[in-house]
């Protein structure tokens, strides 16, 4: 990955945001007790994309117990909201959902 796909995977905005991957070794839960629990970033990249009808997006985090949960999307060369019919070129989306179980204090 190069700092270009980073920069667009993670745009400067003054949070310390890291990409995991594959390669990288595990880390100690208590190294950071900002790191999230639960991580999963996706990004997709196409040449040509074209909506039929608007998409229906969720995401819910449910379950129990205090959390700090987050979800980031980045996109590039698609409109917001998404116009059905229309032909996008060199779209570029990248997710970042992610999850920290707290204690009853609220502290992760």
């Amino acid at each position: 990955m190069t700092d270009a796909d980073r920069e667009e995977l993670h745009p400067s905005s003054g949070d310390d945001v890291s990409e995991i991957s594959a390669s990288d070794p595990p880390h100690e839960p208590d190294i950071d007790p900002h790191e999230p629990d639960i991580e999963i970033v996706a990004r997709v990249r196409a040449g040509e994309l074209r909506f039929d009808a608007e998409p229906e997006v969720e995401i819910r985090f449910p379950g129990s117990g205090k959390r700090d949960s987050r979800q980031v999307t980045t996109r590039k060369n698609i409109d917001k909201p998404i116009k059905p019919g229309k032909t996008y070129r060199r779209v570029f989306v990248a997710t970042r959902i992610s999850t920290r179980l707290l204690d009853e204090d609220g502290v992760g």
